[in-house]
């Protein structure tokens, strides 16, 4: 090997450790644990005003009675608005553990090496 040839990495650049992006603060044991109590937080304000949203449709804006009134006066507008009223507060078929238990996820990787033989007879008019 002669001088003017160096080794492989010569001239090659370590990669860098990524820094923390600006505005970001790096995971401690401590703001991990703010993170949780805050995460905690928010599902539960999210599940109290789920059960403010159940109640005020169902008992002050009655959505049972505007569904039947929609349904008897075919008005598809005020339908719509059940619809949705009822989507927001997780009424619908869809969101119900009924239509979860239904839900049938299916995955197979079987896979078979076999000779699949098709005869055609008849066809010679």
């Amino acid at each position: 090997m002669c001088k003017d040839e160096g080794s492989v990495s010569d001239g090659v650049q370590k990669p860098k450790k990524n820094p923390v992006p600006k505005g970001l603060t790096p995971f401690t044991a401590m703001n991990a644990k703010q993170a949780q109590e805050a995460s905690v937080r928010a599902r539960n304000l999210r599940k109290a005003m789920r059960a403010q949203l159940l109640d005020a449709a169902i008992n002050d804006a009655k959505v049972g009675e505007l569904f039947v009134k929609a349904f008897k006066t075919r008005d598809m507008e005020l339908m719509k608005l059940v619809e949705t009223g009822m989507k927001l507060v997780g009424l619908t078929h869809d969101q119900s553990e009924d239509a979860a238990a239904q839900k049938i996820d299916l995955k197979s990787d079987n896979k078979v090496d076999g000779k699949v033989e098709i005869s055609v007879t008849g066809l010679n008019g």
